[in-house]
C-alpha cells in the first residue's frame, strides 16, 4: 500500500492526499540523470512547482523529489504532476573545474552538493592528466561515467552510489513459468549495440590531440562499427587513447522490457542488480543486469541488459561531442582540421530565426534567415532573401539536412529520457516511424501533418524507418517490370514481389478493390518475434485470428486499450475452474485476482467474499457469518445509498413490550416475536432474525416523539402543582 503525500515548507510538515496511481522510475546516470516520478491526484489538490512530493511504499520511503510545475488535466479531469527526484536540482548549474592529477571520484565530488553522500563499493584506479572545463554539471557527470563505465544512482536519502555496472551482484530469479513474471520485449545478442572502431578528438588547450581504440576480433566477426567523438578536457594523447578503449563495446547486448508482481515486486531501487531471466516458452535463459526500473502500485517494469540504454546513451554522447568541437577564441588554424573548416580571419555572417523576412536588420549578401513556422532556410543574395535548402548553405558533412529546424531530432527505438531534451524537439521510433515532439515536459505523440507546413514534409504515415522512398512512381515501375520481368500478362509472378519491394502504408483499401485470401495466406506481425495468423478453429472449422505460438501476442496493451470488445463468448487460458460452484479470473502479467465468479472473491484469504442467486437476484454474501466488511476505519467509503439496510445482530426488546422500557435482552421467547413491530422485524433465508435499520431507525424518532409529549404533560403538571404548593406557603 502506497501512501504520497507533499511539503510546502521544505520538509517541515507534510500532508497525504489520495491519489488514483503513480509510477517512480530508477535510472542508472546514463538513461536518466537521477530518479523521477508521476503522480495522479484529484484535481482539487493545490501542489505547486518547487514543492517537495514523497511516496512510501508499505511504510518506507521509496522515492522523494521535487515537482516541476503547478500540475496539468488529463481526458478524466485528473491532476498529474511530474516530480525530478534529488539530484535534478543542481544537475544544469554550470560550474568551472582546473583540476590535475586527478580521479573521477574527486572529479564527482566538486560537483556535488554538501548535503550528497557519495557512495564507492570500487575503486577506480584512473587518474586523469588533467580536468579543466567549464561546462554544466550534467556533463561533467557524463565525463565521468564514459571516462570510467561506471553507473550512479541517487537515492532519496540523497546517497549517491558510484559503482561498476552489475556491482550489486545476484538479485533473483525471474521465471515466467514459476514466478510472476512476463517478458514484454527482448532481444538476444543485437549487433546494433557494437562498437568495435573508436576514434576520440581532444579539444582543450592542445587542438590536436587525438587517440583510438579498436577490437579486430569484433570487426572480423560483426564489421567495423565505428563512432568518433571529441571532449574538451582531453589534453594528452595517452588520455584519448584512454577513453576510446573505455568507449569500445566489442560484443554484442542482450536488451529487454519485463514486467513482475507479487513474489516478484520489488519497492526498492534494484537498478544494477542482476538477474537470472527464465521464459521457456521464448527459450529465453540470461542473466541480465536492471538498467532501468519503474514503480508502479503493485507491479514493477523492468528494462534489462547491457544493450537497453544503449541508443541513449551513444544519442546523449555524440550530442555532446558535437557541442565540444571547438571552443571560442583562438584562430582556425588551431583546430583539428577535417576538411571544412574555415580559414583564419574569416568573416561571420548574421542568421535570422523567425517567422517573418528580415528587413533593415543590417542584412548583408552570405546571411541566413530560417522561418520559424516552417524551418526553410533563405540566403540574402543582391538584396533580397532567396528561398535555399540546407544542402546548399554549406558543404560541411554536419549541415542540417534540408527543411531541418534548430531542435534536436532522434531516431531510436527506445523513449529517450525526457529530462534531457526541451521543448520542441523530436523523437522518431525507428520501429514503427511514429512522430513525437517534446512539449517541455514529456513526449508527446503527434502525426507527420502537424510538424510542419512546409510543402517538403513527409505525409502521415509516411515510412520513415529506412531511406527508401516511400511510394514508387511511374518510372520506378516500368524499370523493375523491365528488369526482373515481375509480370507475364496480367499476373505478377510468385515470388517476385515482397516485403522489401512493397514500402510501409502503401496499399491500402483504396488499392484493393476486393481481397479474398484463405486462411493461410495472411501473417501479420511478420517482422517481430511473434506473429498473428490467420487459421482454422480446431472445431468448427471457422477461420480464427491466432498467435503462431501458443501463450504469445496481444490484444491492446497496457498503454494503448481498446474502447470495447464485443463477443458472444471470451475464453482464456487465465480462466481456472476450481471446483464445480467455483471459476477464477486471473490477470496474467500481474498475477492478480480478478474476479472468482459465482463462487468468491478473494479466495486466497481467511474470509472470502462470495456470490449466491436467490429469487433471480444476485446477493454479495461473506463465506461464513459475521465475516468481512465494507471499508474500514482508515478507509471508509465517502458515503452509501440503499432503499434498506438490514442488521444480523439487532438490540432486542424484553418481555415487555411497551416501547418505553430498555433495551434489555438480546434473546426473544418465541412467544414475544409478535410484540417487534411488523416493519421493524426482517427474517432472512434462514428463517434468522434481524431489524432493518432505517425501519428502526424512524420507529425510534417516533418513540422519542411520544416520550417528549408525554415528557410535556408531566412538566405541566408538575409546574401546576408548584404553584399551589406557592400559594398554599402565601396563605400561612
Amino acid at each position: 500500500m502506497a501512501t504520497i503525500e507533499y511539503s510546502t515548507d521544505d520538509g517541515s510538515t507534510w500532508t497525504e492526499v489520495s491519489y488514483q496511481k503513480f509510477w517512480i522510475e530508477n535510472g542508472n546516470g546514463r538513461n536518466t540523470l537521477s530518479n523521477k516520478a508521476k503522480i495522479w491526484v484529484d484535481r482539487g489538490i493545490n501542489i505547486t512547482a518547487n514543492d517537495l512530493i514523497r511516496i512510501k511504499i508499505d511504510g518506507v520511503n521509496r522515492f522523494e523529489g521535487i515537482t516541476i510545475n503547478n500540475g496539468k488535466f488529463n481526458a478524466n479531469s485528473k491532476k498529474i504532476y511530474d516530480v525530478r527526484g534529488y539530484g535534478y536540482e543542481f544537475m544544469d548549474e554550470e560550474v568551472s573545474l582546473n583540476l590535475s592529477s586527478t580521479s573521477p571520484e574527486n572529479i564527482l565530488s566538486n560537483i556535488l552538493p554538501s548535503e550528497y553522500t557519495l557512495n564507492t563499493s570500487t575503486a577506480t584506479g584512473i587518474t586523469i592528466d588533467s580536468y579543466n572545463v567549464s561546462k554544466r554539471k550534467k556533463n561533467i557527470l557524463r565525463d565521468v561515467l564514459d571516462r570510467t563505465g561506471y553507473i550512479i544512482r541517487f537515492e532519496s536519502d540523497k546517497n549517491v552510489y558510484f559503482e561498476p555496472i552489475s556491482d550489486r551482484g545476484s538479485l533473483a530469479t525471474f521465471d515466467a513459468q514459476n514466478n510472476n513474471v512476463a517478458v514484454m520485449r527482448w532481444e538476444e545478442n543485437s549487433v546494433d549495440t557494437v562498437i568495435n572502431k573508436v576514434k576520440v578528438f581532444g579539444t582543450n588547450e592542445n587542438r590536436k590531440v587525438e587517440g583510438s581504440a579498436e577490437d579486430s576480433t569484433s570487426i572480423t566477426n560483426y564489421g567495423e562499427r565505428s563512432q568518433t567523438y571529441n571532449f574538451n578536457y582531453i589534453a594528452s594523447s595517452s588520455e584519448a587513447n584512454n577513453i576510446a578503449s573505455s568507449l569500445l563495446k566489442p560484443n554484442p547486448r542482450d536488451k529487454g522490457k519485463i514486467r513482475g508482481a507479487k513474489d516478484r515486486y520489488y519497492s526498492d531501487n534494484i537498478v544494477n542488480y542482476e538477474l537470472d531471466l527464465i521464459d521457456s516458452s521464448k527459450n529465453i535463459s540470461s542473466t541480465v543486469t536492471v538498467i532501468k526500473q519503474r514503480i508502479y502500485d503493485g507491479y514493477i517494469e523492468l528494462q534489462v541488459g547491457l544493450g537497453e540504454d544503449f541508443n541513449v546513451d551513444e544519442y546523449n554522447r555524440n550530442s555532446r561531442s558535437n557541442k565540444e568541437k571547438s571552443e571560442s577564441g583562438g584562430q582556425w588554424s588551431d583546430i583539428y582540421d577535417d576538411g571544412n573548416k574555415p580559414v583564419d580571419n574569416a568573416t561571420e555572417n548574421k542568421t535570422f530565426y523567425q517567422s517573418t523576412a528580415p528587413s533593415g536588420a543590417g542584412e548583408s549578401a552570405g546571411d541566413i534567415w530560417i522561418d520559424s513556422d516552417t524551418g526553410t532556410p533563405y540566403v540574402y543574395e543582391d538584396g533580397s532573401w532567396n528561398r535555399t535548402v540546407w544542402e546548399d548553405v554549406s558543404s560541411d558533412p554536419d549541415a542540417p539536412e534540408n527543411n531541418a529546424t534548430k531542435n534536436e531530432l532522434i531516431r531510436q527505438s527506445t523513449e529517450p529520457d525526457p529530462g534531457s531534451y526541451e521543448d520542441g524537439d523530436m523523437w522518431v521510433d525507428s520501429d514503427n516511424g511514429n512522430p513525437y515532439i517534446h512539449d517541455g515536459d514529456d513526449w508527446q505523440r503527434t502525426t507527420w501533418e502537424l510538424i510542419s507546413t512546409d510543402s517538403n514534409a513527409p505525409d502521415d504515415n509516411a515510412d520513415v524507418t529506412s531511406d527508401n522512398k516511400g511510394v514508387w512512381d511511374y518510372s520506378d515501375w516500368l524499370a523493375k517490370i523491365d528488369a526482373d520481368h515481375w509480370f507475364e500478362g496480367n499476373v505478377i509472378v510468385d515470388g517476385t514481389i515482397g516485403a522489401t519491394e512493397i514500402a510501409a502504408n502503401t496499399i491500402t483499401a483504396n488499392e484493393i478493390s476486393t481481397l479474398d485470401l484463405d486462411t493461410d495466406e495472411l501473417t501479420v506481425g511478420a517482422d517481430k518475434t511473434y506473429q498473428f495468423e490467420f487459421g482454422e478453429f480446431q472445431t468448427s472449422g471457422e477461420t480464427a485470428m491466432v498467435p503462431d505460438t501458443d501463450l504469445n501476442c496481444y490484444i491492446g496493451t497496457d498503454l494503448r486499450s481498446m474502447k470495447g470488445i464485443y463477443s458472444d463468448g471470451v475464453h482464456t487460458d487465465f480462466l481456472y475452474s476450481l471446483n464445480d460452484s467455483e471459476i477464477q479470473l486471473v490477470d496474467a502479467i500481474t498475477g492478480k485476482m480478478l474476479l472468482d465468479i459465482f463462487s468468491q472473491i478473494g479466495s486466497d484469504y481467511a474470509n472470502p467474499i462470495g456470490f449466491q442467486e436467490s429469487g433471480g437476484e444476485i446477493r454479495i454474501i461473506p463465506e461464513t457469518d459475521n465475516t468481512c466488511q465494507v471499508g474500514a476505519s482508515g478507509n471508509a467509503f465517502l458515503s452509501m445509498w440503499s432503499y434498506n439496510f438490514n442488521t444480523a445482530s439487532p438490540e432486542r426488546f424484553g418481555d415487555n413490550k411497551d416501547p418505553l422500557k430498555d433495551i434489555q435482552d438480546y434473546e426473544v421467547n418465541q412467544k414475544h416475536e409478535k410484540d417487534l413491530p411488523g416493519y421493524v422485524k426482517e427474517i432472512n433465508d434462514n428463517g434468522k432474525e434481524g431489524m432493518n435499520i432505517g425501519n428502526m431507525t424512524s420507529w425510534l424518532l417516533e418513540q422519542n416523539k411520544a416520550q417528549q409529549r408525554i415528557i410535556e404533560k408531566q412538566e405541566k403538571k408538575l409546574n401546576n402543582l408548584e404553584e399551589r404548593i406557592k400559594k398554599l406557603e402565601d396563605r400561612e
